[in-house]
């Protein structure tokens, strides 16, 4: 709770409480001699002083701890209640008017001057109480509401210790701003609890010599920072800006002051970089600032001294020595002189320092010398737009191993020799498909078609090759794999062109694509048994008729694909059944075949070789009638009758 808001409680819980106390006091003293029950008031004023007196701890502790006002309020109350109900019980019911009527017989004046000055002594006692209430903060609202009190307070007496004491930094501040004598000032940072209060209270004091006190002695840092801005005494800047053992402190005390002595002084003893900073912002004097940016251990003290360098030959030395780009960074940026450029751009480890000195380079010696020399791509490729010489560009387009570079300067034109090597020895695929752009021979161009292992490449090679001369690199190729583009490859015509492809081109679809459009048998027949790619063998299979291959397919190929292609195919019922029996073998629980083959059985009444060789077939099973094959040969399946299919 604030202290406002406590204060504000207690003068009300003694309006409520005291009232009834002071009056009976006051019967107690202008009718000493009253009825004979005066004794009982006597008593019962000595009972009454008691109880309130002992109640007062109860009252301060729920006042302290209260959740919200409406609670305080309950409190006084109840206590107010008690109050008048010993009043009454003292006095007696009847004689409450008699009271009054006494009173007025014997002087009001008497009786409302002691009634005002008890009622008043214990106000200010309960005032005093409320300082050493335990403090405890309310939620916002009851904040708003001591921030509007303390604003418009009549008794303005008590601000300078709501600013000293009060719990709430808002209710402080709006003490402080409603105070207007020095002395609460200086109360205020004497015996302050609360930094943001004495702050307040420092920056509106005017004495100088009070503020000089403070910024030196006081023990608060934040006080000592406010009061420094305030001085005006620049022999107590200086002592403080190389006395007090605070680093911020120091720095406020190093921005106002002007002797420079002092300020070098500073700038190379101060054991903090951002006082020697704030010094070195501060110095005039040339010889000091290039001897602070040449031995200084800190960049960023340095960085301040080289803001302020004019001379050119500390800059030159820090340009070229210093070892942090961000000094070195900056002192080029001060620095005009050719040489020296060319000098940093051609010696400094730093790429970025490099690249922002090529922009101010006019030495076409050095621009060439960087394009084929710096070892940053970015700078290369930067000062290679700059290079005009044919010469220097291709020695840089056939050497640099950044092709992002060699890319950009086949994009600007070389001779048709030097494109042909590029488009087919570099070993970007973007700068080939660059050169093969601007190559011009068709026949280089059909043979990058087939052998480039880059598909954009390919592609762009036989769209400007022409399909002759892709026909007749085909035709003449000794390679064993080629990569034809497929956009290519489908608009063939040629069947001895198809007949390549189909043999050694590295697509599958392309090999597939001609093997569809081939009808040469004898070379469909060698396609289905010996071709490298399974798919292309399948479907020469499915085009060819040969018994005699396809039997061979069958009987001899180990690759079950081809077996069942082939046996699909056959119409040599015996073959077929073979080579369902030899995929059956393999997979028995194949139902496909196994449907295949029982009905191949069925419909052709197989020779009894056959049935002897092969298989025993059992018509009808005679609790199913189902029909089932059993093979002799399947006796590691555990004599299993395998079933075929209901018939």
């Amino acid at each position: 709770m604030t202290t406002t808001i406590k204060i504000i409680l207690w003068l009300l819980c003694a309006m409520i409480v005291f009232v009834p106390f002071g009056t009976l006091v006051a019967m107690n003293i202008i009718y000493p001699e009253g009825p004979e029950y005066h004794l009982l008031f006597r008593v019962m004023t000595i009972i009454y002083f008691i109880a309130v007196f002992l109640l007062i701890p109860f009252i301060s502790f729920r006042i302290g701890e209260a959740e919200d006002i409406a609670e305080a309020f309950t409190c006084c109350f109840f206590l107010s209640f008690f109050s008048l109900l010993i009043l009454l019980w003292g006095v007696g019911w009847k004689n409450i008017w008699g009271i009054f009527s006494l009173a007025a017989h014997t002087g009001w004046s008497r009786f409302w001057f002691y009634l005002v000055f008890g009622f008043s002594w214990l106000c200010s006692s309960a005032a005093c109480l409320s300082f050493i209430i335990f403090p405890y903060s309310f939620d916002d609202a009851a904040e708003e509401i001591a921030c509007n009190i303390t604003e418009h307070m009549v008794f303005t007496g008590l601000l300078p210790g709501i600013a000293e004491h009060d719990v709430s930094g808002k209710v402080r501040r709006a003490a402080v701003d409603r105070i207007d004598k020095e002395s609460d000032f200086h109360h205020i940072l004497l015996w302050g609890e609360y930094d943001d209060s004495r702050v307040e209270a420092v920056s509106k004091i005017k004495d100088q010599e009070v503020l000089s006190h403070f910024a030196e002695n006081d023990e608060s840092v934040k006080v000592r920072k406010k009061a420094v801005l305030r001085v005006s005494d620049e022999f107590v800047l200086c002592r403080i800006a190389e006395g007090d053992k605070n680093s911020d402190v120091r720095a406020k005390a190093a921005e106002r002051i002007s002797d420079q002595s002092v300020l070098e002084r500073i700038a190379k003893t101060d054991n903090a970089k951002e006082v020697r900073q704030t010094a070195v912002r501060k110095i005039e004097n040339q010889k000091a600032l290039a001897a602070i940016a040449q031995t200084e251990t800190e960049p960023s003290v340095r960085i301040e001294a080289v803001r302020k360098l004019q001379l050119t030959e500390a800059l030159t030395e820090i340009a070229l020595q210093d070892e942090s780009a961000a000094v070195r960074k900056l002192a080029i940026q001060k620095i005009d002189d050719p040489e020296i450029l060319a000098k940093v751009i051609m010696q400094d480890p730093d790429d970025r320092i490099r690249d922002i000195t090529l922009d101010r380079i006019d030495d076409q010696e050095v621009v060439d010398w960087l394009a084929e020399n710096d070892p940053s791509p970015v700078i290369r490729e930067k000062a290679i737009d700059q290079v005009q010489d044919k010469k220097i560009l291709s020695r840089i387009v056939i050497h640099d191993d950044f092709p992002g570079i060699r890319k950009s300067i086949v994009i600007r034109g070389l001779s048709q020799t030097l494109l042909k090597n590029i488009a087919v020895t570099d070993s970007s695929p973007e700068v080939r498909l660059e050169a093969v752009k601007q190559i011009k021979d068709k026949k280089l161009l059909a043979h990058i078609s087939i052998e480039d292992n880059d598909q954009k490449v390919r592609n762009e090679a036989a769209l400007k090759a022409g399909t002759e001369e892709m026909e007749s690199v085909i035709l003449h190729s000794k390679s064993s794999s080629l990569h034809v583009p497929v956009s290519w490859a489908k608009q063939v015509s040629n069947e001895a062109v198809l007949k390549i492809l189909a043999e050694r081109d590295t697509s599958t679809d392309i090999r597939i694509d001609s093997i569809r459009r081939i009808d040469d048998l004898s070379f469909l027949n060698q396609t289905a048994l010996s071709n490298s790619c399974a798919p292309a063998r399948i479907e020469a299979i499915e085009k060819i008729d040969d018994a005699a291959v396809l039997r061979r397919i069958i009987l001899q190929d180990q690759n079950l694909n081809m077996v069942r292609a082939a046996a699909d195919r056959i119409g040599d019922p015996d073959a077929k059944v073979i080579g369902y029996e030899k995929l059956l073998k393999a997979d028995p629980y194949e139902s496909r075949i196994a449907g295949k083959l029982r009905d191949l059985y069925l419909e052709t009444k197989i020779s009894h070789r056959l049935r002897e060789e092969h298989s025993d077939i059992h018509e009808e099973d005679e609790n199913s009638g189902s029909y089932y094959c059993c093979y002799e040969d399947y006796a590691d399946h555990d004599d299993t009758a395998y079933y075929v299919e209901s018939y």
